[in-house]
């Protein structure tokens, strides 16, 4: 058991300490005081540089995601023209929002990732069938050449037998079959072909639409993201002022959907203009 200490032979142990060691004793302390009270600005300075280290690597870091779910969505909203692979690096932006972001922030991602790849798995689809359209406009196209070339071929034949001055009706009943052969299968072709670009055209115009429906959604879902992430950050964020950039933006879209239609068009009477020209000569 510990002695209990006689607290008067303390102080008399203390009394009987010299000045001169007193002095060196205070002395000591003066200086750890002092170092220490010097250090306490240094600390809150690099507490703060820290956290200001912190702040800027995760403002990167978001920002870099951000970029991504901008790009995904761009994406989206022009599938029906896009022949390009999704953007890279979406991924990484959901796996590197969930592991930083706060519980907020990763409800939010999860829940425009599930939107995106439901919107996706409805597209697909949809423009598969349109490039498949497309494949079958251009061996028509191919067909169409072909018959031309055996509808000139057959009229050449026909006038270089006129310049042999002789008369087989057999013969020559042959080269007006093959002549008109090729042209009622160019024809033929060319009527195939209008359906076909005119089912591409209109794929092409529901397709766009759900992109344009789906991208806006996925606007919607995205301001969560950026509301959570700049309450992260300590930073406002003007909705109002956000929602006016993306309708105009959406005014723009629209306006290329228009000019991308005109321009199939366009196309489209050209080549029909072609090939009866050709066929009809």
């Amino acid at each position: 058991m510990l002695m209990a200490q006689d607290p008067n032979s303390t102080i008399e142990a203390l009394k009987a300490i010299p000045d001169l060691v007193w002095g060196g004793i205070i002395g000591v302390l003066g200086i750890i005081i002092g170092t220490f009270l010097s250090w306490i600005p240094v600390y809150f300075q690099l507490r703060h540089d820290s956290k200001e280290r912190s702040i800027s690597l995760l403002r990167d870091t978001y920002l870099s995601a951000a970029e991504k779910f901008g790009e995904q969505i761009n994406y989206i909203a022009n599938f029906y023209i896009t022949q390009n692979n999704p953007p890279d690096g979406y991924i990484e932006a959901i796996s590197k929002l969930n592991i930083l972001g706060k519980d907020e922030t990763i409800k939010a991602v999860n829940t425009l990732n599930d939107y995106l790849i439901k919107t996706m798995l409805e597209l697909i689809p949809l423009k598969d069938r349109i490039d498949y359209l497309g494949t079958e406009a251009k061996n028509y196209e191919k067909s169409a050449q072909a018959a031309v070339l055996r509808s000139q071929k057959a009229l050449k034949d026909m006038d270089e037998y006129n310049l042999q001055n002789v008369r087989d009706d057999s013969k020559w009943s042959l080269f007006q079959i093959n002549f008109d052969l090729a042209q009622n299968d160019g024809r033929n072709i060319i009527e195939e072909f209008l359906k076909v670009n005119e089912e591409i055209l209109k794929l092409t115009s529901e397709l766009a639409e759900n992109c344009q429906q789906n991208g806006q959604a996925a606007v919607e879902l995205e301001i969560p993201i950026i509301t959570s992430i700049r309450k992260e950050l300590s930073t406002s964020f003007n909705e109002h002022a956000y929602r006016e950039m993306m309708e105009i933006s959406n005014m723009k879209w629209k306006q290329n959907l228009q000019e991308h239609i005109v321009s199939r068009k366009k196309v489209l009477d050209e080549f029909i203009e072609k090939w009866s020209s050709a066929l009809s000569e």
